[in-house]
């Protein structure tokens, strides 16, 4: 039986807590999300930090929930493009999300990555 690695990092700082999901399986996308008393933060997947931004409340809890469990049952394609990554996350009902992320270069135009960058479709993690 495999274990995934969790860490939970405490912040006492700007955010509570910090939690880190780093997968055994190399195919299957990692998931961390930064939580304070107003927001969570989550991440999906290897590229430039595609995120959510979701409220503490009921709703942005079921949201944080239906992401992690997509990621962790391998519904999750990501496209790799020089300096920014998308993010594709198919919920249960058939629902997508998608979300872009990059740093700085990654606002210089480069028309079509999304179609010619490297696309990887994440594994289940068991």
């Amino acid at each position: 039986m495999t274990r995934e690695h969790v860490h939970n990092y405490p912040k006492p700082d700007l955010y509570d807590v910090v939690v880190t999901i780093e997968p055994v399986n190399p195919a299957s996308a990692p998931i961390s999300w930064i939580a304070s008393d107003v927001d969570v933060v989550l991440s999906v997947g290897r590229g430039n930090w595609p995120r959510w931004e979701l409220a503490l409340d009921d709703l942005g809890f079921d949201e944080l929930d239906n992401l992690v469990k997509a990621a962790i049952d391998g519904r999750v394609r990501e496209t790799f493009g020089w300096h920014r990554s998308f993010v594709e996350v198919l919920h249960e009902d058939g629902q997508v999300e998608r979300s872009t992320g990059g740093g700085l270069l990654g606002l210089v135009p480069l028309p079509g990555w999304k179609w010619w960058g490297r696309h990887v479709r994440y594994e289940p993690y068991a």
